[in-house]
């Protein structure tokens, strides 16, 4: 993955290509990881992730005051964990899946 100006490109060698996804004049990159097959990016306004065997990117909107506590990716899964909930994206279907914590 690769971040150039208002703009992240990611490689697939499944099609061996490029693919880009732009930022809005205001998001900035906070967080970056890649693993094997997929990329995660975190902005100050969502998540995204990129799966090299679908070849697209995907994204979540971040929620109100929600702050991002950790970034992963290794193999074909990311995860991202935040103060409100945990994150997952897996390569093969290219989806966010998300868990909620439970406040007691």
């Amino acid at each position: 993955m690769v971040s150039q100006g208002n703009m992240l490109l990611a490689f697939s060698s499944t099609c061996n290509c490029w693919h880009s996804v732009d930022l809005s004049g205001q998001e900035r990159i906070l967080e970056q990881r890649t693993g094997a097959l997929v990329a995660v990016a975190v902005t100050n306004l969502r998540v995204l992730g990129f799966s090299a065997e679908t070849g697209k990117w995907h994204q979540t909107g971040l929620k109100g005051a929600e702050t991002i506590l950790s970034v992963e990716a290794q193999g074909k899964v990311a995860v991202v964990k935040t103060s409100i909930r945990a994150l997952g994206f897996g390569s093969p279907k290219g989806e966010w899946v998300e868990a909620v914590f439970r406040l007691k």
